[in-house]
């Protein structure tokens, strides 16, 4: 095991970090856990360092956790959505139903990530019931989630669940002075944009400016567009920078899920990962959709808040306050109305409609066109 203690490079959850670290000195872990919480609070690092403190408790020469840095630990099972719809397949589940009851094979424990684990159709959720009514007494499943009211009723009744937190701003701004190296002024302007996602606040942290944010708040400042193919084209625009930030964390997931193959794979082992990989992309551009999902609402939000007269320290924006200012003197769009557009575009885009397309609907619906 690594001689720091564990979670120790993790920030935030700290009740958490105690609770699971007081299971694996008391060998008193669950069969199932449930790790919910909002996206980019860490639940998947919490996870593999939990996977690593199960596994590595016996390993004074530390081999287990050498394999498990190099992602080739065969006690260890990760699971991702797979498919250009980014879903668990039956036959990923029907493996895992198949594997849990197996003997470890170097260790006294396997271990079980499932990543979104919300994201089952419900005959792949069936599949996994036996497991769960029935666990296997070697085995520990991890299940993360960000809307683990998806999940099968009787599934979720069968997991001990940790709710994580977004970090605080003391928090954040502690972690990005740390690690990044920020200045207090831009590591609380950061910290207010990134609403406690570690995720967004590192994301805003490798660029000076966030291009598809600079974009949105211009076209949002600007107001309404004289024309359909006017608005046609910055949907296209936005669309492009969206799916280019979208490539950067597809390659590194794609990266990262390479070293669990070895360098010739067999034909089904490459199917397997090609599977992976498609999964990795439609959940890249669910997270990168829901990224400009964020700067809209937010946006919005602040745009009432002005009109209601509050306080402006409370704006996520409070970098572009004149912006907002100039906007706040147009009508401003009832935030009911504004769920309602965004959650129509989230089901069309969830149908693999082209995002650009997606975009396009979610302007005409808040009526960005002059008439």
């Amino acid at each position: 095991m690594s001689e720091q203690p564990p979670f120790a490079e993790i920030f935030g959850n700290d009740p958490i970090k105690r609770h699971l670290t007081q299971m694996v000195v008391r060998n008193s872990i669950g069969h199932s856990l449930l790790f919910a919480g909002p996206e980019g609070v860490g639940k998947s690092l919490f996870a593999e360092e939990f996977a690593k403190m199960i596994l590595c408790r016996n390993d004074p020469a530390g081999s287990h956790l050498y394999k498990l840095n190099a992602g080739m630990h065969p006690d260890l099972h990760i699971y991702r959505p797979e498919g250009k719809i980014g879903m668990h397949s039956l036959a990923a589940m029907r493996s895992l139903s198949e594997e849990v009851y197996l003997p470890p094979y170097e260790t006294d424990r396997k271990v079980f990530i499932i990543y979104h684990a919300d994201r089952m159709l419900s005959y792949s959720a069936n599949a996994l019931l036996k497991t769960f009514e029935e666990p296997s007494p070697e085995t520990v499943i991890l299940l993360l989630s960000s809307s683990p009211e998806l999940l099968l009723p009787t599934i979720l009744s069968r997991c001990s669940v940790f709710r994580f937190h977004a970090l605080s701003d003391e928090e954040m701004i502690s972690l990005l002075m740390k690690r990044e190296q920020l200045s207090l002024e831009h590591a609380m302007q950061i910290t207010n944009l990134s609403q406690g996602s570690v995720t967004k606040a590192l994301r805003l942290c490798q660029k000076s400016e966030d291009p598809i944010r600079a974009l949105m708040i211009e076209m949002l400042t600007f107001g309404k567009f004289e024309s359909y193919s006017l608005l046609a084209a910055k949907a296209k625009q936005l669309a492009e920078l969206i799916e280019e930030s979208m490539k950067h964390a597809e390659t590194t997931s794609k990266e990262e899920l390479l070293k669990a193959y070895c360098d010739k794979p067999t034909p089904t082992q490459k199917e397997g990962m090609e599977k992976e990989i498609d999964g990795i992309v439609a959940m890249c551009l669910m997270n990168e959709a829901e990224a400009f999902f964020d700067i809209l609402l937010t946006w919005f939000r602040d745009l009432h808040l002005l009109k209601l007269n509050g306080n402006t320290k409370y704006l996520y924006n409070g970098d572009r306050l004149e912006a907002l200012q100039k906007a706040v003197k147009n009508p401003v769009t009832p935030l009911e109305d504004l769920l309602g557009a965004v959650k129509a575009t989230k089901l069309s885009l969830a149908r693999s409609t082209p995002l650009h397309l997606c975009l396009e609907n979610l302007f005409l619906r808040l009526e960005m066109i002059k008439t």
